[in-house]
C-alpha cells in the first residue's frame, strides 16, 4: 500500500489525525489489515474504532492515536459503533460479528492463542464509559 506521504509499507490501512490549525499531520497510526469501518470520535478525544486487524475493539486518544483501551473479542465488525445516553450514564455500543463456520478450540491451544477469541455469529457489546 501507498501511503498519503508517499512509502511503500505492507499495511492496508492508516488512521490519520489532521491538525488543521497548523495544516500538517498530527499523527498517524498504521494497521497490517484493512479497515473499512467508520471510526467514532466523541466530545472527551475518543475514538472508538474497530480493530479488523486483530479482533480488538479499541478507544483511541484522539491528540495521540495511543490506545487508552481495548477489548478482545476475536471478532470482525463491520458497522461504526454508537454512543447513547441513559440514567445520566454514556454507553458505547457496537455489533461484532464472525462466520458461522470457526471451528471449536482446540484443547491443547494456548491461553492466548487467538482462536480462543474468536465468536461465531453476532454479538451486541455495550459498554459503560467512566462518569
Amino acid at each position: 500500500m501507498k501511503l498519503v506521504d508517499g512509502t511503500i509499507t505492507p499495511n492496508e490501512s492508516q488512521l490519520l489525525a489532521i491538525d488543521a490549525a497548523g495544516n500538517k499531520t498530527a499523527w498517524t497510526r498504521n494497521f497490517r489489515y484493512s479497515n473499512q469501518v467508520p471510526v467514532m470520535a466523541t466530545a472527551s478525544d475518543l475514538l472508538f474504532m474497530c480493530g479488523n486487524d486483530s479482533g480488538v475493539f479499541r478507544a483511541v486518544d484522539a491528540k495521540t492515536g495511543n490506545d487508552v483501551w481495548t477489548f478482545r473479542w476475536g471478532a470482525r465488525c463491520r458497522q461504526s459503533p454508537i454512543t447513547y445516553r441513559y440514567n445520566n450514564k454514556q454507553y458505547v455500543a457496537v455489533i461484532a460479528s464472525s462466520a458461522a463456520a470457526n471451528t471449536a478450540v482446540a484443547a491443547t491451544a494456548a491461553p492466548d492463542d487467538a482462536n480462543r477469541y474468536r465468536r461465531s455469529g453476532s454479538t451486541l457489546y455495550v459498554f459503560a464509559l467512566p462518569g
